[in-house]
């Protein structure tokens, strides 16, 4: 009788000590301030202010990257309304550095005048993530003449 009580006892206390871990890494896994990217030229720089729908233009980022975590980035040319690009993973590495990024205007984009807004989703871990705004400068897109 006496070793089941002890039994119980350590089970219980067991139990108490892996709910206590659990609520405490969770907590940190959930407000650590992690360290993704810092952009050092907001707002990006565009290789063309006036393009025609179809055209490939190239932004310039300026950035350190603290992790070797890939993100997923959502692309969006924004005028008022919201049109979404195609999401890609960006393939940059950890340091400080900078990089051209190429896009292609939608042959289906109205014309007007817009920026393209990119937001970086990072997952650190399973219970956090962590997104990363920015845009580019204002650039014209206007109707694509016959060839």
């Amino acid at each position: 009788m006496k070793a089941k009580h002890i039994a119980l006892n350590i089970l219980g206390y067991s139990t108490i000590a892996v709910v206590i871990f659990c609520t405490l890494t969770y907590f940190v896994w959930r407000v650590f301030p992690y360290k993704t990217i810092s952009y050092l030229n907001t707002p990006f720089p565009v290789s063309k202010k006036v393009l025609q729908q179809g055209d490939i233009f190239t932004y310039h980022v300026d950035y350190c990257k603290y992790s070797n975590e890939i993100p997923d980035v959502k692309r969006e040319f924004v005028d008022g309304l919201i049109f979404t690009a195609a999401e890609r993973e960006a393939i940059i590495h950890q340091g400080c550095g900078d990089v051209d990024v190429a896009i292609q205007v939608p042959l289906t984009l109205p014309p007007g005048e817009y920026n393209l807004r990119i937001t970086a989703t990072y997952q650190p871990n399973w219970v956090r993530t962590i997104l990363r705004h920015s845009q580019t400068e204002s650039f014209t897109v206007l109707k694509k003449t016959g060839e």
